[in-house]
């Protein structure tokens, strides 16, 4: 039976408060009795408890406990793309549970959406299955270190790879042509791999400048080090083939090794490692251990195919508008900002986008360099919370196929009055 979403009788035991009173009004000390702080993942709870208590969602928009209305640019951490409740895909999971979901056993669908995957990134040959890219993300470094018999792991700043440690590791500043050449003449035959995600979508929205993904191609041949791309945010958002597609990785110029996007299962949990074969081959003879009780489970491989299928029909409609729209967004807040007195500067490829509420626009974050400045935004988040748009704690914005041009102009009209409080505040 389902729960009425106005039922606070029913949910208000779940939310009591320190005084004894029900939680759905949001004070400010909830008790969260069985949830510590009210979370499951740290990250809401990076600018603070989260506002909102969500009930259901449907396209663009979300809905909370109370029944109020949002148009929701946070999309599941970015891995809802086809909007929330995506009719094909909720059809095609509902179809997959009638025929069971975790049978532990290698099935036609998975073999399948291998296949299609690999078509859609050039130079990757075969595809294993994870439940998360986390888990995908450390079998990708395991691949690495055994396939060289190294350890180094390069990576850079702000640049996020899941929440396990990435071991040995060094961290460079991204785009920094200098300090990668300086590393690789003095560590070249130490560096087991460059783990690198191709836009810096969770801290600062920074593309790859001209010709950096080339010059880490170029120097993990010269040197036996693996280029691997963690494409979790980018795969499917930014283009059909990612950034191997956006940005002309093709041929020579491509990765060894690809973290597929979790826009895959459009909320589905599913991770995915790409690779060349003679990588790839390494888990096949057991010098690499590859396990995962939940790896390819049913439920996530057909919700996978059908979020391919509908991309493939939709073409490249998809991605234009997705383009139009969120690169409209983006310079539409900053010229907002700019009439209000409160700068905003916007990056990023446009499904995907970084806002930050700062005078002067950032340089590219190092750690003695902070990538955005919180407070300003904070009082900003929660001015369009309150206003009826749901954006990330931090920066990042993303965009589903379900925003329309409505969503939109309503999304401006509250940011202008969202920047004023601001302003006003300051």
């Amino acid at each position: 039976m389902k729960r009425a979403l106005n039922d606070t009788q029913a949910l208000a035991p779940y939310f009591e408060t320190e005084s004894g009173g029900s939680g759905l009004d949001f004070p400010e000390q909830p008790t969260y009795q069985s949830v510590p702080a009210g979370v499951s993942a740290n990250w809401r709870l990076a600018q603070g408890r989260d506002e909102l208590i969500g009930a259901r969602a449907q396209g663009a928009r979300l809905w909370d406990v109370s029944n109020r209305e949002y148009v929701d640019y946070v999309c599941g951490l970015g891995t809802v793309l086809l909007g929330h409740a995506n009719a094909d895909v909720n059809a095609a999971v509902s179809a997959q549970l009638e025929l069971g979901v975790q049978t532990a056993a290698t099935h036609y669908r998975e073999i399948q959406l291998a296949d299609e995957l690999c078509a859609a990134m050039p130079g990757m040959d075969a595809v294993r299955f994870q439940s998360n890219s986390t888990a995908a993300i450390q079998t990708a470094l395991r691949v690495a270190r055994i396939a060289t018999s190294r350890e180094l792991i390069i990576r850079f700043f702000g640049h996020q790879h899941g929440n396990q440690s990435l071991g040995s590791a060094i961290v460079l500043p991204w785009n920094d042509t200098e300090a990668l050449n300086r590393t690789f003449t003095e560590l070249g035959s130490s560096v087991a791999a460059v783990i690198v995600e191709p836009v810096m979508a969770n801290c600062g929205g920074f593309e790859p400048a001209p010709g950096f993904l080339s010059l880490i191609r170029q120097l993990c041949s010269a040197h036996q080090s693996v280029f691997i791309l963690n494409e979790s945010i980018t795969g499917l958002r930014i283009d059909f083939q990612g950034a191997i597609g956006k940005y002309l990785l093709t041929g020579n110029l491509g990765p060894d090794l690809v973290i597929c996007g979790e826009a895959l299962g459009n909320g589905v949990p599913i991770g995915a490692i790409a690779g060349r074969s003679k990588l790839m081959e390494l888990l096949v003879s057991h010098a690499v251990e590859h396990s995962g009780t939940f790896s390819s489970n049913s439920i996530g491989i057909a919700a996978g195919l059908a979020v391919l299928s509908r991309l493939r029909l939709a073409g490249q409609r998809a991605y234009q508008s997705l383009n139009t729209r969120g690169r409209s967004l983006m310079a539409e807040l900053e010229r907002i900002g700019r009439e209000v007195g409160t700068p905003v500067v916007a990056r990023g490829p446009g499904p995907v986008f970084w806002i930050d509420l700062a005078a002067h626009p950032l340089a590219i974050p190092t750690a003695d360099a902070p990538f955005m400045e919180h407070s300003r935004y904070t009082r900003f988040r929660r001015g369009m919370l309150s206003r009826g748009v749901r954006i990330m704690p931090e920066g990042a914005w993303y965009l589903s196929t379900e925003h329309s041009d409505g969503d939109i102009e309503f999304t401006l009209r509250m940011a202008r009055a969202a920047l004023v409080e601001v302003g006003a505040s300051a």
